[in-house]
């Protein structure tokens, strides 16, 4: 859901400097978190219940129709 430098930032599990310097990184660049977080609502639109329920009730659609 996440991609890396457009909707946000991602980071190895457990790299707490690989996190400490994201974060650095964005504190100091205000032209990065508005341009993160626009994508990052543009993203979570893509993902919006509506829309997922209706593609998953297509591919459960899909399966049921298929003969067996």
């Amino acid at each position: 859901m996440i991609e890396h430098g457009r909707s946000g930032i991602l980071v190895p599990n457990g790299d707490v400097d690989a996190l400490a310097t994201s974060l650095a990184d964005l504190c100091s660049d205000h032209g990065a978190r508005e341009a993160l977080g626009k994508a990052a609502a543009d993203r979570m639109r893509q993902f919006a219940p509506g829309k997922i329920i209706a593609e998953w009730q297509a591919a459960i659609g899909e399966v049921l129709a298929v003969p067996r």
